[in-house]
Order: C-alpha cells, then structure tokens, then sequence
C-alpha cells in the first residue's frame, strides 16, 4: 500500500499516460509496476508524475515520448515566436 497516495490522483496525468506509453497497455502497466516499487523502495510512498519521469519503461515507448516531448517543444516555440511579431 502507499499510504502518501490520494485517491484520483492519477486520473489528471492520462494525457501524460498516453505520451509516455503511446496507448500500450503493455507499457503503461510497467510504467505503473515500476512507479509502485520506486515509490515504496524510495520511501516516497506515492505515485506522481516527478517519481514517474524516473522511470524508465521499453526502448519503444521511450523513444515515443522523447519524440512527443520534442514536437511540444518545437510547437511552443514557434507559438512564442509569433506572439513576439
């Protein structure tokens, strides 16, 4: 059990679920076994997106959500850019 965990609290990141493991239900259950055995063997006790960011799932889904990342960086750049003209 992690007792620093609240209820509901995953339900604000699945955009952030998906991005990280491009819809597999395969990758997302790692990322979630993962996530409970840091948050217990860190004492942390809680699953969040900061603990999860550590985690490191299928070369696949990673690669997936560095491409993700990237393009959201890419689009808030240009985004500033013409809010600058």
């Amino acid at each position: 059990m992690l007792y620093r965990h609240r209820p509901g609290q995953l339900v604000k990141l699945c955009s952030y679920f998906y991005d990280r493991t491009d819809g597999s239900i395969c990758a997302l259950t790692d990322l979630f076994r993962e996530s409970a055995i840091e948050a217990v063997m860190s004492g942390e006790e809680a699953i969040t997106r900061k603990l999860m960011d550590r985690i490191e799932i299928s070369e696949y889904a990673q690669a997936t959500y560095r491409r993700v990342v990237q393009q959201r960086r890419q689009k808030a750049a240009v985004g500033s850019k013409v809010a600058a003209s």
